[in-house]
């Protein structure tokens, strides 16, 4: 208690503190269109307080009561911008950019803290893949994207047309989160996201979470996030046409297109992608034999389609965005080596609907956000084939989900930030060949809490605190606290290095395959799941400056009342028995030369995942879980072409949990490469794109019985038309 009130009156003389210190606000805008720039830098040279513009190019920092100090203001695209100021200021500073390229790429991020803010000012260990490394790749969904993230392992199936899903740092794929601009997606019948039906052409940026995030996002963030952000017109591209063709080896062909418009205040967006593909790749059985992997193939089509709309006025506009997104699939379900199935099919069908109304106060200090959903998910499960299976099966499911989420950001100062918001879901699942239908209702409040303390220390200069706090109801399941706290202490007069440290506490609730499979004799649900629950701390060392970005983090986490599914009475059920300790480091560096013409990145994971549910003195590896993991990537660029090579290096990995070595997977080297052309001008790209996959025609699994493509040849045409206004 003592301990309690003591940090409590420190954190009130923090406040006080902090609320003495000056500010400075305004506009930072394009100096031919006058229209704001969005995520620029701005910070004060001497004291390194720094902050993002929002998407009106509006910024609000902190200031010292006197004194002097320089300005800057640098985004990629545009000129640096410096203006000396003496304090106190009185009148707001606005400034306007002449564009230019610059070699300096300011990632921002909005997981991290449900708000807009530098990657160099969060506490939590991220990945940011912009929209530049998405379109110079040749990748045919998400997963492809994501397989070089650190720290991320992306479980595949086999083939463009089979399940692909993630695990972070050592977390299965139902305890990581996926959202898609802020929207949860996980399916609340499994509890996973298969990236192989995600395409990417509407995709702007990918930000990644590593650790656990209950406190900001609930449910099933026990691992970390993964927030994909779709597209939006630019407001100043009147007219915009794109058409982007793939070519591969295995018959694989698409297509993406979209065209984009915008008039007066409004903007329009449309794409449609296609994905064919017969996967048909050789791969040696398990007598050493070579064969060809059968009904392995895909048929993919989506839709997407958002509209944006913002009033006149630019400072505190009220702006409104609605997206649609429309999917169908037919792929084959091949099954495992051993147990082929070559008839067996799957169906899916997605529809997502989702409305976003945001509006700033008149003050500026204040943004209100109200986002509401929809969606329909329908599967069919199809293997009745009467030579092949024993129990035929056609199951049909329908997953639907509709919620809404209201949230405000309120800066009382620069130094002292709060967003916090009440959200409200429903989730339904209905199996539809049983006439068996579940509905879950989820409500919650939150609250994050970003603090600011600077200091006249060339030694500590700067300490960021970000708490965290969520309360979440459900009606199934005992009401839940999941708070979390995170520390970025910057060291060093130049801001460069950086101590960050986060500690939180996690939950996951069973999915309604978990508490309702049907029974049968073999089978069956468990309504009388409990949540499982995590605890994780990470404490990490960050160095960046222009040329250089390094990171090395120490990660712990232990999971309770994990769910496995086990025999009792010769029923196959799930039970709340499982335990498990995960802990690792992670080491990332990102090294730019020669004016970005040369970009090395390598990271290295080396992680710990034991099972403890049998005590520590029989403890075993989690399956498919590898120690050791390293990805290498260098890029370099020269005039208009762009040599790629990446190395992914991922070691062994055991396939049951009583480490078994007969049953173990080696461990596996995969080599890509890649060469692009690109040529532009103001109102055209074209761009081609070779690639090599798998160079050296490595033969290897990710998960047992289920071999992965060898050697896999790409070309992709790019060709984008545009006018500006």
């Amino acid at each position: 208690m003592r301990a309690s009130k003591g940090l409590l009156i420190c954190c009130v003389l923090f406040l006080f503190a902090s609320l003495s210190a000056g500010t400075i606000s305004g506009f930072i805008t394009q100096e031919k269109s006058g229209k704001g720039i969005r995520s620029c830098s701005v910070y004060l040279s001497n004291a390194g307080n720094g902050t993002v513009t929002d998407q009106d190019g509006f910024y609000l920092l902190s200031t010292p009561d006197k004194g002097s100090d320089t300005l800057v203001v640098k985004i990629i695209g545009y000129k640096t911008k410096k203006v000396e100021l003496i304090f106190p200021v009185k009148e707001m500073i606005s400034l306007q950019l002449e564009t230019h390229v610059i070699p300096i790429k300011g990632k921002v991020t909005v997981t991290a803290t449900r708000r807009l803010v530098s990657v160099n000012n969060t506490t939590v260990s991220l990945s940011v893949i912009d929209r530049e490394e998405i379109e110079g790749s040749s990748a045919q969904n998400i997963a492809e994207i994501l397989e070089n993230t650190p720290s991320l392992q992306v479980r595949d199936y086999g083939g463009a047309g089979n399940m692909k899903t993630v695990s972070l740092r050592g977390t299965s794929a139902g305890h990581v989160l996926i959202m898609v601009d802020g929207q949860r997606i996980n399916n609340p019948q499994n509890g996973e996201v298969d990236f192989a039906l995600i395409p990417i052409d509407h995709v702007e940026k990918i930000e990644v979470i590593r650790g656990g995030s209950s406190a900001l996002y609930g449910s099933d963030a026990i691992g970390g996030v993964i927030h994909i952000i779709t597209k939006e017109n630019d407001k100043n591209k009147k007219f915009g046409l794109g058409v982007k063709q793939g070519f591969a080896s295995f018959g694989t062909y698409s297509l993406e297109s979209n065209i984009t418009t915008s008039f007066k205040r409004t903007g329009l967006i449309a794409a449609y992608h296609y994905l064919s593909s017969e996967s048909n790749f050789s791969y040696e059985d398990t007598f050493g034999e070579e064969q060809i992997r059968v009904n392995n193939d895909i048929k993919r089509h989506a839709f997407f389609t958002g509209i944006n709309y913002r009033t006149s006025d630019e400072a505190n506009a009220f702006k409104l965005k609605m997206n649609y997104y429309y999917l169908t699939s037919e792929r084959g379900a091949p099954g495992t080596i051993s147990f082929p199935y070559p008839h067996a099919r799957m169906f899916d069908e997605q529809h997502d609907l989702g409305l976003v109304l945001s509006k700033k106060s008149k003050n500026l200090k204040h943004q209100f956000e109200v986002r509401t959903y929809y969606s329909n998910d329908f599967n069919r499960y199809l293997n009745q084939h009467p030579s092949e299976v024993f129990f035929p099966s056609d199951d049909n499911y329908l997953t639907e989900a509709v919620g809404t989420e209201m949230q405000i950001t309120s800066i009382f100062i620069p130094q002292f930030v709060l967003n916090y918001g009440v959200s409200i879901r429903n989730d339904m699942f209905e199996n539809l060949g049983i006439e068996e239908r579940h509905e879950r209702l989820s409500y919650a409040a939150y609250l994050v809490e970003e603090s600011m303390f600077t200091f006249p220390s060339t030694i500590i200069p700067k300490i960021r605190i970000t708490p965290s706090l969520r309360y979440n109801g459900n009606n199934e399941f005992k009401d839940t606290w999941t708070p979390k706290i995170g520390f970025l202490v910057n060291l060093g007069p130049s801001n460069k290095f950086a101590l960050k440290s986060n500690y939180a506490y996690n939950y996951r609730v069973p999915t309604f395959n978990d508490l309702y499979w049907p029974a049968d004799a073999y089978t069956s649900g468990n309504p009388d799941l409990l949540p499982e629950y995590g605890k994780d701390w990470d404490l990490g060392l960050r160095f960046h400056n222009e040329f250089i970005d390094m990171e090395v983090t120490y990660f712990n986490e232990n999971l309770s009342n994990l769910i496995i599914w086990q025999a009792e009475d010769w029923v196959w059920t799930p039970q709340n028995v499982a335990e498990s300790r995960i802990n690792g480091l992670e080491n990332n560096i990102k090294i730019i030369v020669l004016n970005q013409a040369i970009q090395l990145t390598a990271n290295y994971s080396y992680m710990n995942a034991l099972d403890l549910t049998d005590g520590i003195e029989n403890a075993t590896i989690l399956p498919n879980r590898a120690k050791h993991n390293a990805n290498l990537g260098l890029l370099i660029s020269q005039k208009n072409f762009d040599l790629k090579y990446s190395l992914q290096y991922v070691g062994k990995r055991y396939s049951d949990s009583s480490n078994t070595e007969d049953l173990a997977l080696a461990s596996y080297l995969v080599n890509n490469i890649s060469l692009a052309y690109t040529l532009k001008s103001d109102i055209f790209k074209v761009q081609g794109i070779f690639e090599i996959k798998n160079l050296f025609n490595t033969r290897y699994s990710i998960l047992k019985d289920l071999p992965l493509p060898g050697r896999e040849v790409r070309l992709t045409l790019n060709t984008e038309l545009h006018k500006m206004k």
